[in-house]
């Protein structure tokens, strides 16, 4: 599509970067673009794979076809400092 304002993948990518004086003020990026490094599920230890992936940049939630009958935890995400 022609004009289109959608980001791709490589444009993603270029534009999660700190300027100089990002850096210097003391800004950290929460997301490398790559893997999930710093990040960890919700109640659990480390990132669940059966939930979240990193695909072309992003972070992506994986789909589940399970229903289960008891209450579960929230499938969040929370960035490790």
């Amino acid at each position: 599509m022609s004009g289109s304002a959608t980001a791709q993948p490589q444009d993603i990518r270029a534009a999660n970067v700190l300027t100089s004086a990002e850096r210097a003020a003391g800004w950290r990026l929460l997301f490398d673009g790559h893997s999930l490094s710093g990040w960890r599920g919700l109640g659990h230890p480390g990132i669940p794979a059966e939930h979240w992936k990193v695909e072309n940049g992003a972070i992506k939630k994986v789909a589940t076809n399970t229903v289960s009958s008891k209450r579960t935890v929230d499938r969040s995400l929370v960035v490790i400092s």
